[in-house]
């Protein structure tokens, strides 16, 4: 057997089990539905203007399908930004640097989980908690993704952005943004502290 047909019959073996792993996971137009919903965890469109809040859900809830111990976690009764759709309470102790687990407190015996390839946790204070990079407004011009393990932000009051690493805070400042025009480098526009909107992302 040469070489391309090797390949073609390999590219058919792998058409073949992402159509068959689709038709196994998915049952019913609804479910799928319900599944693609599930599974993204992506931010959708980036939001420029307005700052979104968390869900909250029944702490009833939550303290029935969680233990004592994770009742003072900073998001107990609070779903993720990235949380799957629906009316779902998360079991903390399950989480991972890359897993969730969630309940259907309606009927217990439907879970969903979230896992992801890259962390969507970070440690602190004795918990997993979310990754979350979304900007807050803390007030006087201050808007501030701290959530992660190495915040960053802006200060338009000061003119600047910065990360706050483990070795200190790096500010950027004057930015600007230049393109070539006929070989030359030239300004295209100076960044204006003044007239700006800010959201989430």
């Amino acid at each position: 057997m040469n070489s391309t047909k090797k390949i073609q019959n390999l590219s058919l073996i792998i058409l073949l089990f992402i159509v068959l792993s689709e038709l196994v996971f998915a049952g019913t137009t609804e479910e799928l539905n319900k599944a693609e919903k599930i599974k993204s965890l992506s931010p959708g469109v980036s939001n420029y203007t307005k700052f979104t809040d968390l869900k909250k859900g029944s702490s009833t809830e939550w303290e029935k399908y969680n233990t004592a111990k994770f009742f003072n976690h900073p998001e107990f009764g609070t779903m993720p930004y990235n949380a799957p759709e629906g009316n779902w309470v998360e079991q903390l102790e399950k989480r991972s640097e890359n897993y969730r687990y969630y309940i259907n407190p309606i009927n217990p015996s439907e879970f969903t989980i979230q896992k992801s390839l890259g962390s969507i946790h970070f440690f602190k204070d004795g918990y997993w908690q979310t990754i979350n990079p979304r900007l807050k407004d803390f007030g006087n011009g201050i808007y501030e993704a701290n959530l992660q393990p190495e915040p960053v932000g802006f200060n338009a009051s000061q003119k600047k952005s910065y990360i706050k690493t483990v070795g200190g805070e790096i500010e950027f400042n004057k930015w600007k943004l230049f393109g070539k025009k006929n070989n030359s480098e030239i300004e295209i526009a100076d960044a204006n502290w003044l007239n700006y909107t800010v959201g989430d992302d």
